[in-house]
């Protein structure tokens, strides 16, 4: 697979070879976030689902 760079002398002269140089931090920024509300989102569903549970064995007994 050729990337069009016929000499590797000169590095400093080449431009960014990959796309939305610069965004590195605000993609990792988002990710995060997006994780961060997944896991509280995750946590508030168990805790609802674990309580229905508990319901349930208290109504047996």
């Amino acid at each position: 697979m050729s990337t069009g760079i016929e000499a590797w002398k000169n590095l400093s002269e080449i431009g960014p070879i990959y796309p939305f140089v610069g965004t590195e931090v605000f993609l990792v920024v988002i990710g995060v976030v997006i994780w961060l509300v997944w896991h509280a989102a995750q946590i508030s569903s168990e805790k609802v689902h674990h309580e229905e549970i508990q319901e349930e064995f208290k109504k047996r007994n």
